[in-house]
């Protein structure tokens, strides 16, 4: 791996697996989220992501990353620092 490449991080390896909760709508090539309003806690973060190296970032390999106002980053960033907070305490007290 050269200097300038990074590794994929869980996050990305993740956001490579086809989403089976998308469906193609029959009339046109459009994609919807088919439980879009009830959707899972890393969906509705996209694609503000943690980066070991960074922190908080809009994840670099969206298409979408540059319409993450900062405000948005700062809010989904404290949502996303919280719950990795909690997972970590609840590996950290499972492993004991």
């Amino acid at each position: 791996m050269s200097k300038n490449e990074r590794a994929p991080s869980i996050v990305h390896i993740a956001l490579a697996v086809q989403c089976k909760l998308i469906k193609r709508r029959k009339i046109s090539t459009e994609k919807k989220c088919q439980v879009y309003k009830d959707r899972p806690l890393g969906c509705l973060l996209h694609p503000v992501v943690y980066s070991i190296d960074e922190g908080v970032i809009a994840d670099e390999f969206c298409p979408m990353r540059r319409t993450v106002s900062k405000h948005e980053l700062k809010m989904k960033g404290k949502i996303l620092l919280k719950h990795l907070k909690e997972i970590t305490s609840e590996v950290a007290s499972s492993s004991i």
